[in-house]
């Protein structure tokens, strides 16, 4: 079972469009099942990392996933080629460090195998939305792009000893006017990923089955 989550229904809108989704059941977060797949479900966490630590832990304890996907925007902490606003990644390490915190947490190694065809970079999660040029400039020490949830996600999938991939649309360079250019680029980068992560998980499927005993 793949759980994948998205921090807002905007992001998972066309991801959840293009795989014919069902409706949600009662709860929060709020489950869809995949019309074609009984072996995917998506979840809608909200942001920041305690609403994507409980997303997770309620997609392994409460819907039995054995893998899990992060996906959605992000900001980029670079300003040359690759890291420029559209650009989709995997990523390879993804770390957590709050809003006065000067070190992040230790990295978590995220899974990219069924998504190999995607350029990988770090990942740095913070508490709140990164829109500062000079904590840019910091943060920028430690990955290539910034997020909300995705270092979350990782640390309960490994704490569960379970794969867990991080696919991330850039829409923004996280500095003064990146709010504006993400609401921008919020449709377009979000169905950029919803096409990625949708070959990404066929794949990753076929590759599940054909681990089972």
């Amino acid at each position: 079972m793949i759980g994948v989550i998205f921090a807002t229904h905007k992001e998972a809108e066309p991801f959840l469009a293009l795989t014919g989704q069902r409706r949600p059941c009662n709860g929060c977060p709020a489950a869809w099942g995949d019309s074609r797949s009984e072996s995917i479900f998506t979840m809608i966490s909200g942001m920041g990392p305690a609403s994507a630590r409980a997303a997770a832990h309620s997609a392994i304890e409460t819907h039995g996933a054995q893998r899990l996907v992060n996906a959605g925007i992000c900001g980029a902490l670079r300003s040359d080629p690759p890291w420029l606003p559209g650009a989709v990644f995997t990523v390879s390490r993804a770390r957590t460090i709050g809003s006065r915190a000067l070190t992040p947490s230790r990295a978590v190694a995220c899974d990219c195998k069924a998504w190999h065809q995607l350029p990988s970079a770090e990942l740095v999660t913070t508490p709140t939305p990164l829109f500062d040029t000079e904590r840019r400039k910091h943060l920028a020490r430690w990955g290539a792009l910034v997020d909300m949830e995705g270092a979350a996600i990782a640390a309960v999938a490994s704490a569960a000893g379970l794969p867990c991939t991080l696919i991330k649309g850039i829409t923004d360079l996280a500095s003064e006017g990146g709010r504006a250019d993400l609401h921008r680029r919020l449709a377009r980068v979000s169905r950029r990923i919803a096409e990625v992560l949708a070959d990404g998980l066929v794949a990753s499927e076929n590759s599940d089955r054909r681990c089972e005993p």
